[in-house]
């Protein structure tokens, strides 16, 4: 059974309450709906071609609908493709704002793999050295092409 979640508050969930609480070192409670972790033959058909891990989490309307997380190394990936995608972005940034006020802003830049999309880059110091640096890759409003979001998280140690 699918959460009726929208589909971007709960990437924004995954990013600052999971990737980015495991970097802190401050995790608590579990994810608003139980997670389905994906086969190797899954991950390969999401063009998953690294080791790792990965869950996918029902959420939004339709039964297929939901929030991959994966983790792998020192990063983590956490995507969807439709939805309400063009909200992504700003219920991201909102949350950021919230949980964590002194995130630094990098930057934006045309997206490296396509052209189609954004890419938006922001740094936390979680101090004892430990950083998180996040690229967002975006659907500008009105752009046409991919109709994805997604966040890469990569735990840094600061020097």
């Amino acid at each position: 059974m699918s959460a009726s979640i929208p589909l971007s508050r709960m990437a924004a969930t995954l990013v600052v309450d999971g990737a980015l609480a495991m970097i802190a070192g401050a995790v608590q409670g579990q994810a608003p709906v139980e997670s389905v972790p994906l086969t190797p033959e899954d991950r390969k058909k999401a063009g998953l071609d690294t080791p790792g891990e990965t869950l996918f989490f029902p959420a939004g309307e339709a039964e297929s609908d939901g929030v991959f997380f994966d983790m792998a190394e020192d990063r983590a990936t956490i995507w969807y493709n439709g939805g309400d995608f063009e909200q992504g972005l700003g219920v991201l940034e909102a949350a950021l704002k919230r949980s964590h006020p002194a995130t630094k802003y990098l930057g934006e830049t045309p997206n490296a793999k396509d052209p189609s999309m954004r890419s938006r880059t922001y740094e936390i110091d979680f101090g004892q050295g430990r950083l998180a640096v996040l690229d967002v890759s975006f659907t500008p409003l009105g752009g046409a092409g991919r109709r994805q979001f997604a966040v890469r998280v990569f735990a840094k140690k600061k020097p």
